[in-house]
Formats: C-alpha cells, sequence, structure tokens
C-alpha cells in the first residue's frame, strides 16, 4: 500500500514539475517578445513533447491563463507600502517606484494578453481588482493634496492619477516614446505633481 501511495505521489510531483516548465517556458518567451508563442516552442523549451504541453493544458488559451496568474502572483508579491507621511515627492517616488518594478514584471505578458483579452475573464478581473488597490492606496496617500477641492474634483483627480499610473500610460512612454525608466518615470512623476498641486476648485 505504502509503495503504491508512494508512487502515486511521484507521478503527481512530476506532472507538478512538467506543468510548471511548461507555463514558465511560456513567460520566458512572452519576454522576450514572442507575443503568440506555438505550442511547438513552448514544448521545446520546456524540453517536453507538444502531446504532453495539451496533456496538462486543454489548449493555449488554458496555458495563457495559467501563466497570466502566476504572473499576477508575482504582481501581487510586489505591492508594498507607500507611507502616507513624509514629503509629496517621497510619497509620489515610493508609488512610482513600485509601479515601474511591477510594469518590468508583467510588461511581456500584458502585451500578450492585449491580443486575446476577451479569452481571459480572469485576468481581465484581476487586472480591475489591482487597478481598485491602486486607486486606494493613491487616496490614501495623497488625501491631504486633494482634500480642499470639491467632490467631482476630487474623484476627477483620482480618476487622472490612476491613469497616470496605469500600465497603458507606462507603456506609451517606454515604448512608443523610448524613454529610459528613469525619464519615463521622470515625465510620470511631474503629471503626478502636476495633479497633486492644484488650486481649489
Amino acid at each position: 500500500m505504502d509503495r503504491a501511495v508512494k508512487a502515486v505521489d511521484g507521478r503527481t510531483a512530476r506532472a507538478d514539475n512538467t506543468r510548471r516548465r511548461i507555463v514558465s517556458s511560456m513567460i520566458a518567451l512572452m519576454e522576450e517578445g514572442h507575443l503568440r508563442p506555438t505550442a511547438a516552442a513552448i514544448a521545446d523549451r520546456a524540453e517536453v513533447s507538444v502531446r504532453s504541453v495539451f496533456q496538462h493544458f486543454n489548449d493555449l488559451g488554458a496555458l495563457f491563463q495559467a501563466a497570466a496568474d502566476q504572473t499576477m502572483h508575482r504582481v501581487w508579491s510586489l505591492v508594498r507600502p507607500i507611507p502616507d507621511s513624509g514629503t509629496l515627492d517621497e510619497r509620489v517616488t515610493a508609488l512610482l517606484n513600485m509601479r515601474w518594478d511591477i510594469y518590468d514584471q508583467i510588461a511581456a505578458i500584458r502585451r500578450a494578453a492585449s491580443l486575446i483579452e476577451d479569452q481571459l475573464p480572469m485576468f481581465v478581473e484581476g487586472r480591475t481588482q489591482f487597478r481598485h488597490m491602486l486607486r486606494g492606496v493613491i487616496e490614501r496617500v495623497f488625501g491631504g493634496e486633494i482634500a480642499h477641492l470639491d467632490a467631482d474634483a476630487r474623484r476627477e483627480s483620482l480618476d487622472a492619477m490612476v491613469v497616470t499610473c496605469e500600465f497603458e500610460f507606462m507603456e506609451v512612454l517606454r515604448r512608443q516614446m523610448e524613454l529610459s525608466r528613469e525619464n519615463a518615470m521622470a515625465a510620470q512623476r511631474r503629471a503626478m505633481m502636476a495633479l497633486l498641486n492644484q488650486k481649489e476648485c
């Protein structure tokens, strides 16, 4: 009986290891710029057969969802407390440093996800949850700077700051404008500071 249990445990461990290698291989290929990696390319990177890929995942969409889930776990591990004390510049810098650390981790898979978002409801849900979290952080950390605004102006300011910290905004700075991380963050900081130094509306 013990021997049979150990055999099953061994097979389960090998299957889990294979599954992890397949997911990691897909992520690695996307990070190298292959936004739609083929099953053959993934299998080759993971050192398994194409048949093995589809033994573990029903289709490439299911594999991508697993890759997205793993990436979101990495994202949440990078979320760290942003102090609501200190100078405005210190608080803005702390927030933007966190956002750029996350951007660097998820850029490849976000680009790939944009091609098939309609097939990834769980990924979209995770992105929405992250946006809500980000809005809450911004409201807490910079509440004092926008407290003098009326309700509509506060809401609009929060909306604008969330957009300024969104992946798409950062992607324009890095990919389309071809700015370094340092210069992109400087432009982003200037936008945030302008929003936080508004006169009463």
